[in-house]
């Protein structure tokens, strides 16, 4: 419970007192108000020595007594002459307080994000949660996680209830960032020879959406924007053949392989006149 000794001149108000021996005991301690308190279930749930003010007037009222019976008439405080005058009818309930954080701090589409309660409820407890990740998606979980199937900027909103039915929201923006792509590419065939036309293929990935355009540079002062373009050289020699790829939000990613093109050796042949000789 609650003991003041000689003090004078303190508000006690939106409190829940209960289950002890004295709720408010004030001993010596005078010109104190005490109002918009909840006693419950107290062995004596108010003492005093000398007198004190236990309501706040008419319409604002005075204090939740679970032993008062209603009856339109004052509560009288054990030792003294004080009374409450306006006796609370009902439970004072406190609203919840939500509040939540998530980890990582700065989630990417690949994250799975935790999501943690942090709401509390002063005269109670948290009874029931409802989350909304902004995306369309919900839990009922106390501590749900969930993964963004795109990066943007989201509002998670937290709605609790806590155990006498009382709701209250708490909101907090979430940046999800994008997850780039990752370049690659191949070709056929492995080892071509001048003159041959070869197939460049694209194999790049973006996990969290698509590869938007490319831009082949094939070594040799030859250039496409195509996917899985052709191309011939027209010499032998070492290449380094370079592909950039740019996803659906702007990030990019550049791979550069060596393709070898052999020489086409020369064919052999002659001719005589006439035939056959003489």
């Amino acid at each position: 419970g609650m003991r003041l000794s000689s003090s004078s001149n303190n508000t006690i108000k939106d409190n829940t007192i209960r289950d002890t021996d004295y709720g408010i005991y004030l001993g010596d301690s005078t010109n104190n108000t005490i109002y918009h308190n909840n006693f419950i279930n107290n062995t004596q749930h108010a003492y005093e020595t000398k007198n004190n003010t236990w309501d706040n007037g008419y319409s604002s009222g005075g204090n939740y007594w679970d032993d008062y019976n209603g009856e339109d008439t004052v509560y009288n405080i054990t030792g003294g002459t004080s009374q409450d005058r306006y006796p609370l009818m009902t439970y004072i309930n406190e609203l919840p307080a939500p509040d939540f954080t998530y980890l990582p701090p700065v989630p990417t589409t690949q994250d799975t994000i935790q999501f943690i309660d942090e709401s509390v409820d002063s005269d109670g407890y948290i009874a029931s949660w409802s989350w909304n990740f902004g995306d369309g998606n919900t839990s009922n979980q106390k501590n749900p996680t969930h993964r963004y199937t795109d990066n943007g900027m989201y509002t998670v909103t937290l709605k609790v209830t806590d155990d006498l039915g009382v709701t209250a929201n708490k909101s907090h923006g979430i940046t999800v960032l994008n997850v780039g792509p990752t370049a690659d590419l191949n070709h056929d065939p492995a080892v071509p020879t001048d003159l041959q036309n070869v197939s460049f293929t694209d194999e790049s990935v973006d996990l969290d959406g698509y590869i938007a355009s490319w831009s082949w540079d094939f070594g040799d002062g030859n250039i496409s924007s195509l996917k899985n373009p052709f191309h011939t050289y027209g010499d032998d020699g070492v290449y380094d053949v370079t592909l950039n790829v740019v996803d659906d939000d702007g990030a990019s990613a550049v791979i550069q392989k060596q393709i070898t093109v052999l020489n086409v050796a020369p064919s052999a042949d002659f001719a005589y006149n006439p035939r056959p000789p003489t």
